[in-house]
């Protein structure tokens, strides 16, 4: 069984904790569970924020009774289908570990099995939820499903993606907040293997590379002037003071 996720994993679980609510409702068994990302698509808008994006911790509040529901109507799905081929009543017949069972005749058939008869049938307008006393996933301590692939290497990223002929920049910005460049010498940067360009943008200074490691040795290979501007001496306790400055002048309110 394949579940795909619209949210993002950020490393706040979301790959485990939504494909439990799915599989919770439709009795799946956990151990056939794959878990992919969402591509994009309006079926896969977070109800909370309204759109495909993940923030605000609302991925499960958003998806906690979307994908029950969608879980729970698959159950009824699968349960209709296998009655009409035993020819017994839906209420004769349970779930268990992704299996529809006959109890009184001791029959069972997989989910796999019932997906294409059940998918010919009308989707539920409404369904029953399980109560939290029935639950056997949500609230248990499941290992997370992203786990082994985050620690064997085999994850792909963002960071991951290659295409033909790309390259990777990376920019030298000031370390103080508001501070603008002065000029820079590049001769080192562009002496790195893989370098394409090294230039000024409104933020810093810009290195292309074939790569992420050329860029990184080039930008690291920079010689840059700043001038730093008013924020050159702020610090942490520069702001505590000012705070507790306007706070005995009557609560001034600052930024």
């Amino acid at each position: 069984m394949t579940i795909r996720v619209a949210s993002s994993e950020m490393g706040q679980g979301v790959m485990t904790a939504i494909p439990m609510l799915v599989a919770e409702e439709l009795d799946a068994d956990w151990s056939q569970v794959v878990v992919e990302s969402a591509p994009v698509g309006a079926a896969y808008v977070n109800p909370v924020l309204r759109t495909q994006a993940t923030g605000g911790s609302t991925a499960v509040r958003g998806f906690w009774g979307p994908c029950r529901e969608a879980g729970a109507a698959a159950r009824e799905m699968l349960v209709a289908a296998a009655a009409r081929i035993w020819g017994v009543a839906p209420e004769d017949c349970r779930t268990e570990a992704g299996r529809v069972v006959h109890p009184s005749a001791g029959r069972s058939l997989r989910f796999g099995e019932l997906a294409k008869a059940a998918a010919r049938l009308p989707v539920p307008d409404a369904v029953f939820l399980k109560e939290p006393d029935e639950f056997r996933l949500l609230g248990r301590p499941i290992p997370r499903v992203d786990t082994p692939e985050k620690v064997d290497g085999s994850a792909v990223f963002g960071q991951d993606l290659r295409l033909p002929g790309m390259l990777t920049a990376l920019v030298a910005r000031c370390a103080v907040f508001g501070g603008r460049l002065k000029g820079f010498d590049a001769r080192r940067a562009r002496a790195v293997p893989g370098v394409r360009r090294v230039f000024e943008i409104p933020a810093g200074v810009a290195v292309v590379a074939e790569g992420f490691w050329a860029a990184k040795r080039a930008r690291d290979a920079l010689k840059i002037s700043w001038e730093e501007g008013d924020n050159a001496s702020l610090s942490s306790t520069g702001i505590s003071a000012r705070l507790r400055q306007a706070l005995s002048a009557g609560g001034t309110v600052v930024r």
